[in-house]
Order: structure tokens, then C-alpha cells, then sequence
């Protein structure tokens, strides 16, 4: 029975072992006759910068086997049952990583990603990768896959609304105006990945540059035409400049270029002087204007009118900006016709801060005895250089004296002749210091005590 038993096992482990031959055998030729069949479309082919992409697809598996050992030039579709378990996809635009997706088991996938680029024709490419698929729902096997295609970039259409001075003075600044459009959209409109553009102005050899709002896409560059002459003048419009982490650092730049010529002509209306030249606050300012005769020219202080006067017959006037408006900082001097042409001219002045008198008074309080001499020091200095005194001194009641300095740092001395005293005496010292229309009183205490006078 024993034997039985073992020949039994035998038998068993030999038909064992030739099923699993037999299944590595077809399992292998299964394999290598698996065909993948990958099916996509690009929405839309023709993409807008920084617009979204989308990549949707299906993936197929098939085992096909060749007919030609028959001697038949063809293939037959085996009803092999393959199953597709799952994998990953990766799209990339010339680098740009669009994104990635999860292959399902019903072998379908959707990538969608914005086109950080700029327009032009450039590479797309699907990676497929760890195909999972199974045979019979036993057998396994894992591919990649790598499909190369192309993606068609285009620029979309900017338009720029460019408002442009019909009269420009020489001297004078001017202002740029515009809106830029993408397909007739806002900037953020049109896309949310869009930052500010810029506006470069290029004329006689000069460049400006201003930003444009991404939100409503207006600008504005000021110019200023140094010369009465024809200029010509270059402007660059960026719509949108912005730099977006997708894999690399991507900068995107589209744009539309326009040019046209400008005349400046000497403006009617300038300030020919402005008087004094250091303007210290609290001093009247006094304004030179040149205009056209016979014409009223009203004079402004930051917004404010303050003067107004005819020009003569040689188009001449002189305005004046009162001492009480005139205070430390930084302002803005207007004139303007007071009728049209309402053109106008301004200057930016900077008032400084009146500088007073400062005063070093050195009158130390003092204890001593009759025979001695008492010292007080006296500076006045204004910005940086001595001023002039006069000094006017009281001790007590009992002695009072005054004298003038001319060089700004005298002395002031008090002589105590030795006297019979065997008490202390407190007094108070008062002294009075004038220079340049200024006062600065000093009041400190002198003890005299007795003396050994005999």
C-alpha cells in the first residue's frame, strides 16, 4: 500500500510539474504576443498660451499571434482574457510636466494642465508607466510605454488701446495712456496665471518703463521731451510677464510692438525763475513767469492759490507766495492760465527748516570767598558760525553790568574783593544773551563766604 501511496504522490508531483512547464510556456509566448494599443486625444490641438490641455485616453490589450509559421502573412487575435489592473501616466510639453493621471481598469486616463509656454510648435509626450495587466487573471505583466506627439502653441490676440498727447510742450511731462486686451479679455480675464506685464517706451536713445494692471490691463509711462522737435517713439506692450514652478522656472513673454512720432513744441507757459534760490521758511517766495501777453497767470502753493497777475506786453509777470505759507518740507509751484488753454507748469521746491540762534551759556553755580573771581563762557553760534552778542548780567541787587561781543564767544568775569565778612552770602546770577533778534536767559547761584582779609 506503501508503494501505491508513493507512486500516487509521484504521478501527482510529475503532472505538477509538467502543467507548470506547460504554463510558463504559453504564459511566456502569451507575453510576448501581448499588444498595447493606446488611444488619445489632445483637446484642443491647438492650444492658446496659458490656456489648460487636456490629454484623455484609453488604453487597450491584446494578445496577437503571428500566422506566419503557416506561412500565412498575418496576425490572428487570440480570446485570451487580459485584464488591465492599473498604471500611471506623465504628460510633459517641452518639459513642462502638464500632469499626471491614474490609469483605471477600464484602461481610460485624463491629464489637463495649463501651457506655460511660449506659442510655437513643441514636443508632447505621454509616459506610460507599470502597465499592470493580467492573463486568464493569473498571469502578470508590467510595460512602459513612451508616445511622442506635438502641441501647437498660439499667441493670442492682443490689442492695445493707446492714448497718446495731441500737443506736447518741450520741458514738460507727458503721459502714455493704454489698455491691452487678450482676445478681447482682461489680463486675468483671459488667464488666472498671469502677473503684471510691462510697457517699455523707447525714445531719441531714452527707455521708460511702467507695469501693466493684470486685472483691468491699463498702463501708463510718462515722458518728458527735453527739446522743441520731432520724436519718434517706440512702444513695447508685454501683455503679461510671469514665471510659474512647473518642473522649471518657465518665463512667458508675448507681446505687440507699436511706434509713432511726437512733436514738442516750446510750451506757452514757463516759470523763468524762481527767487530766492535757498528758500529758508518763513521768507516770501517770489516766481518769474513768461507767457503769452495780456493773459491773467494764476500762481498755485500745493493746490492752493495764492497769487494771481497779468502778464505786460512782453508776456511778463511776477507772482509771489506769501512768508506765512512758506514752511519746511518739500512743495509743488503751479502757474497756469486762469482761462483755456488751461495749461499749466509745475516746479518742485524744497523749503528748509529756519535755523535759530544756539546758545552755550557755561555758568556753573559756585561756592567760594570774597578775593575770588567767578567765570561764565558764553557761544552764539547760527548754522556752524559765530553770531554777534550782547550780554546783560544782574547779581542780586547789588551789581548789574552789560557789554557787547562781536566775535559770538566772550567771558563773562566777576571780581570779589577781599572784604571783612564771617558769613555766607547766596545771590542769584541772571544772565541775559541777545543775538541776531534772539533772547536766552541763564540764571544759576554764587555763595560768597567770609574772607581772611585782615
Amino acid at each position: 500500500m506503501i508503494s501505491i501511496a508513493v507512486s500516487i504522490v509521484a504521478l501527482i508531483a510529475a503532472i505538477g510539474s509538467a502543467l507548470g512547464v506547460a504554463y510558463t510556456v504559453v504564459r511566456t509566448l502569451i507575453d510576448s504576443c501581448l499588444r498595447i494599443e493606446v488611444n488619445y486625444e489632445i483637446i484642443p490641438k491647438r492650444v492658446k498660451t496659458l490656456k489648460v490641455v487636456t490629454i484623455e485616453g484609453k488604453v487597450d490589450a491584446k494578445v496577437w499571434v503571428p500566422m506566419w509559421p503557416m506561412g500565412l502573412p498575418l496576425s490572428i487575435e487570440y480570446p485570451v482574457p487580459v485584464i488591465i489592473r492599473g498604471g500611471n501616466v506623465r504628460v510633459q510639453a517641452a518639459g513642462q510636466v502638464l500632469g499626471t493621471s491614474v490609469i483605471g481598469t477600464d484602461g481610460k486616463f485624463s491629464v489637463a494642465g495649463p501651457i506655460i509656454l511660449n506659442p510655437g510648435r513643441v514636443p508632447l509626450i505621454i509616459n506610460i508607466n507599470n502597465l499592470n495587466c493580467t492573463l486568464w487573471g493569473v498571469a502578470w505583466t508590467q510595460r512602459d510605454l513612451v508616445i511622442r506627439d506635438d502641441l501647437i502653441i498660439e499667441k493670442p490676440t492682443i490689442k492695445v488701446q493707446l492714448k497718446t498727447p495731441q500737443v506736447v510742450y518741450s520741458g514738460k511731462t507727458v503721459t502714455i495712456k493704454g489698455v491691452v486686451t487678450l482676445d478681447d479679455k482682461t489680463p486675468q480675464e483671459y488667464s488666472p496665471y498671469i502677473s503684471e506685464g510691462q510697457v517699455t517706451v523707447v525714445y531719441n536713445g531714452k527707455k521708460t518703463t511702467g507695469k501693466v494692471d493684470p486685472q483691468t490691463g491699463e498702463f501708463y509711462v510718462q515722458v518728458k521731451f527735453d527739446e522743441p522737435r520731432n520724436y519718434d517713439l517706440i512702444v513695447d506692450v508685454l501683455a503679461f510677464s510671469t514665471f510659474a514652478y512647473v518642473g522649471l522656472w518657465t518665463q512667458i513673454s508675448v507681446g505687440v510692438t507699436y511706434t509713432f512720432s511726437a512733436t514738442a513744441t516750446p510750451p506757452p507757459l514757463t516759470i523763468t525763475r524762481i527767487e530766492p534760490e535757498r528758500i529758508i521758511e518763513g521768507s516770501a517766495i517770489r516766481v518769474y513767469v513768461e507767457a503769452t501777453p495780456n493773459k491773467e497767470i494764476i500762481l498755485e502753493w500745493d493746490d492752493t492759490k495764492v497769487d494771481s497777475a497779468w502778464t505786460d506786453e512782453q508776456g511778463r509777470c511776477v507772482l509771489t507766495v506769501p512768508s506765512t505759507k512758506v514752511k519746511s518740507g518739500t512743495h509743488i509751484i503751479k502757474v497756469s492760465f486762469s482761462e483755456k488753454p488751461r495749461i499749466s507748469i509745475s516746479k518742485v521746491v524744497e523749503v528748509l527748516e529756519k535755523v535759530g540762534v544756539k546758545f552755550y551759556v557755561e555758568a556753573p553755580s559756585a561756592t567760594f570767598r570774597y578775593g575770588g573771581i567767578y567765570e561764565a563762557n558764553i557761544d552764539t553760534i547760527k548754522e556752524n558760525k559765530y553770531v554777534p552778542h550782547r550780554v546783560v548780567w544782574r547779581l542780586g541787587t547789588i551789581q548789574k553790568g552789560e557789554y557787547n561781543c562781536e566775535t559770538g564767544a566772550s567771558t563773562l568775569r566777576l571780581v570779589f574783593p577781599k572784604q571783612r565778612y564771617s558769613t555766607y552770602y547766596v545771590l542769584t546770577l541772571s544772565i541775559t544773551v541777545y543775538a541776531d533778534s534772539e533772547m536766552y536767559i541763564k540764571q544759576t547761584t554764587i555763595r560768597i563766604g567770609y574772607s581772611t582779609y585782615k
